[in-house]
């Protein structure tokens, strides 16, 4: 048979990335659209990969590549012509 277990260290960590990587953002984004639009929360949702790179090589020491610069670019563009380009909505 096949054991399964795991070191409860192992389990912990488990926890806490289900916790604080899925769970509690849901509940935050869920708590953003209650006060801001679903464009403008998605428009800072699209940072998550920015955001993403930066912890990586802050606190993890990943090397900063060609490519991580151009998708970084594109969304920091992407973002910014949104921002410049939308028009309120009428009341």
């Amino acid at each position: 048979t096949t054991s399964f277990a795991a070191p409860p260290h192992f389990l912990a960590l488990a926890a806490g990335t289900a916790l604080f990587a899925t769970v509690l953002p849901s509940f935050l984004v869920n708590a953003g659209l209650s006060r801001i639009s679903a464009q403008s929360t998605s428009m800072i949702a699209t940072f998550s990969p920015v955001l993403t790179i930066a912890l990586a090589v802050a606190i993890l020491g990943e090397t900063f590549t060609i490519a991580d610069a151009v998708g970084s670019a594109m969304v920091i563009a992407g973002v910014a012509l949104y921002a410049l380009t939308e028009k309120p909505a009428k009341s």
